[in-house]
This record gives C-alpha cells, structure tokens and sequence, in this order.
C-alpha cells in the first residue's frame, strides 16, 4: 500500500507541474534515514522547490535541503529543520536546545 500511495503523490507532483500550478517544483527526492521522522518518514518523497528563498530568508522552524558543508560534492543532501539563525547562540542541554539562553519550544521534537 505504501508503494502506491507514494505513485500517486509522484502522479500528483508531475500533474501539478505539468499544469503550472508547481511550476517552481526543482526535483524530487526520496529520504533515506529516520532523522527527521516523524515529519518526514524514511522513504518519503519530497518536492524540492530551489526559488523558496530568492526573495526570503530561512525561519526558524523551516525545513530545508542542503549540501553537507564536510563534503559539498558528494551526491548526498542533508534535510534538516532550522533552529538557530545567523547572529544566535545554540547551545544542546540534557534539558533541551537553547536559543540565546532561551528554551527553545519544539512542538515536533517527540522524542522528549
């Protein structure tokens, strides 16, 4: 059942880009590894649109795909969720993440 229903998210995607409507639709790709389940579990596939921050910048809570800074060649991308924005302090306490010494509330994290 899961093969099939992700046929019918890929059928949706291209029907959506064949339209126009996802127009700004760059790519998708399958997610191997468990670190951002449950929001996204292992083989989910995900429409990747590359024009999402040409007129923004990244919030915190925003999930974003990336290069590995170790090894930015490697065909291997990174989906992460931001926590910490240009300027903050991040600090990882038994506790929980710290932004700025502030707690940071984190609604998605259900391993606690």
């Amino acid at each position: 059942m899961n093969k099939f229903f992700g046929f019918l998210i890929i059928l949706f995607l291209l029907a959506m880009t064949v339209c126009g409507v996802g127009s700004s639709l760059d790519g998708l790709f399958l997610i191997h590894g468990g670190s951002m389940e449950p929001t996204f579990p292992q083989d989910t596939i995900l429409g990747i649109d590359n024009e999402a921050y040409s007129t923004s910048l990244p919030q915190r809570g925003d999930i974003i795909l990336f290069d590995p800074p170790h090894n930015p060649n490697d065909d291997v991308l990174l989906l992460k969720r931001v926590i910490g924005l240009p300027g903050e302090t991040v600090e990882v306490w038994a506790e929980g993440v710290f932004v700025n010494g502030t707690l940071l509330n984190e609604p998605y994290n259900y391993a606690k």
